[in-house]
Order: structure tokens, then C-alpha cells, then sequence
């Protein structure tokens, strides 16, 4: 039998600066005086310096869901899942 094994916490802060690369893997690219290089692809002349990777590979909202998923849909992809138990009883 596959159950969950976690469950949505509803205490959970919801961030708005997702990074699609993850920050330890860019700070694996830092150098020796902590900045890593970016180059513009438009105008491959320009590198930059950047030392604050919390503003980098990262977009607004990336991971938000902008539809509300309903209750028969969530019980949908349970099944197809193969999960045994649903989080979300209606009782």
C-alpha cells in the first residue's frame, strides 16, 4: 500500500522569489572573492560581477499555483497516484 508521505501545512510561509537553480549550487561557482560571473546573451561583450545570488536564476511567483485545485481533482490524482488514503476527507 503507498501512502502519503507528507501532507500540506497550511503554516507554511509561501515565498514569492522562487530561484530555478538553486542557491547552494550557485554558491559551488563562487571565486575566491565570493562573486560569481554572468554574461548578457544579447550582447556577449558585457560580463557582469555578481555578489548577492538571492536576486539571481529566480523569477516572481514561479512555483504558484494560479488556479485553486477542487477537491475532485486532488481525489483524481490520488487514484492515479495509487494512493490508499486521502488527506483531504470531506468528513
Amino acid at each position: 500500500m503507498i501512502t502519503r508521505s507528507f501532507y500540506y501545512n497550511k503554516n507554511m510561509k509561501h515565498t514569492k522569489n522562487n530561484h530555478f537553480v538553486p542557491q547552494g549550487y550557485l554558491k559551488k561557482f563562487f571565486d575566491e572573492n565570493h562573486c560569481i560571473y554572468k554574461c548578457d546573451l544579447e550582447n556577449s561583450s558585457k560580463i557582469y560581477e555578481v555578489t548577492d545570488i538571492k536576486k539571481e536564476c529566480c523569477k516572481r511567483n514561479l512555483y504558484t499555483v494560479k488556479n485553486k485545485i477542487t477537491y475532485n481533482e486532488i481525489e483524481y490524482f490520488c487514484q492515479i497516484a495509487g494512493f490508499q488514503d486521502n488527506p483531504y476527507p470531506l468528513s
